[in-house]
């Protein structure tokens, strides 16, 4: 009888969209890249991915995945964005030796962008120059 009572109040909170998902349908969105970069370390060639967060806005977990592979796994924060688009956008920052570092992306019609701050970070303490 107290499985029966576990079991409805779960599913009844299920229905009411309370319970705690992995990563909701609303937590992803495609990725575009039209150039190489890399993330964390990670080389991401130009092309198609689909990126998913989730977690508190100062503190997102954000993965990059290519079909069902998940390529890179990394921390994000959430930076508002001052002007609603429909666009996606993706920032990088290019190093003077030629490596060019993913920094933030904006998906399509959300009013923030995920910014990689230890990408930022990094990049700060060795000269990089921002370019979109």
């Amino acid at each position: 009888m107290k499985h029966i009572k576990t079991i409805l109040a779960a599913a009844t909170l299920s229905m009411l969209g309370l319970a705690p998902a992995a990563l909701a349908d609303g937590d992803k969105d495609k990725l575009v890249l039209p150039f190489d970069c890399e993330l964390d370390g990670v080389k991401l060639e130009q092309g198609k991915y689909t990126i998913r967060w989730q977690g508190e806005s100062s503190s997102l977990t954000v993965e990059v995945l290519d079909g069902k592979d998940v390529l890179v796994k990394t921390s994000a924060t959430r930076s508002e964005v001052q002007m609603r688009q429909d666009d996606r956008y993706v920032r990088r920052m290019a190093l003077d030796n030629g490596r060019s570092v993913l920094v933030e992306v904006r998906p399509q019609g959300r009013d923030f962008a995920l910014r990689f701050e230890e990408a930022l970070a990094k990049l700060e303490s060795t000269g990089g120059i921002a370019k979109r």
